[in-house]
């Protein structure tokens, strides 16, 4: 007799068996586990509170046409002219009846060769936010151009302005700073 199967048994008959046995307990689990992910989610009409009904077996399921939710997209070009070391500049006004909730901010910005965008920030009511700038590249002899984008949760009220605020380190020459906002407006 050999330690590795047992008396009368071969390798192959001991894994028939436990092969047999894997399946009929995937036999009995799998309708017991049908059953309960098909538990797991109702989908219903809110307006009515009536459940959905599946008819051929396969339910699409999208998030679309959500009318409490309006998405904005804001994009504003701002040069600062020579002389000036500080820009603001508003951006959008939320409208009454709508709380906006901005999600992403980015902000591109070409600065005279050797000088920094060293503030950039979104400005709302009694609030702001400071957005990371990042060196990108250089022009030679001509410009610099300096990047900075992140995913935020900023809420903001009806009727509150929502406004960009920008600096550099020095004040010769023009800058041009490109900054976007996207995010969706709540019917509130």
């Amino acid at each position: 007799m050999r330690a590795s199967h047992w008396e009368g048994g071969t390798p192959i008959t001991r894994q028939l068996i436990v092969a047999m046995a894997a399946m009929t307990w995937l036999a009995l689990l799998l309708p017991v586990g049908a059953r309960a992910a098909g538990q797991l989610v109702t989908i219903a009409d809110p307006a009515s509170s009536s459940k959905a009904r599946v008819d051929g077996g396969s339910l699409r399921v999208v998030i679309h046409n959500d009318p409490a939710r309006t998405p904005v997209g804001v994009t504003h070009v701002i040069n600062i002219p020579p002389a000036e070391l500080v820009s603001v500049t508003r951006l959008t006004t939320v409208p009454a009846g709508y709380e906006l909730v901005v999600e992403s901010l980015s902000v591109f910005a070409s600065v005279p060769q050797g000088q920094r965008l060293s503030v950039a920030r979104i400005v709302y009511p009694e609030m702001q936010f400071f957005i990371p700038m990042s060196f990108m590249a250089t022009e030679a002899g001509i410009s610099d151009y300096y990047q900075g984008a992140q995913a935020v949760r900023l809420y903001v009220n009806p009727g509150d302005a929502v406004q960009a605020g920008f600096q550099r380190s020095a004040t010769a020459g023009g800058v041009t700073v490109a900054i976007t906002l996207s995010g969706h407006l709540v019917k509130l």
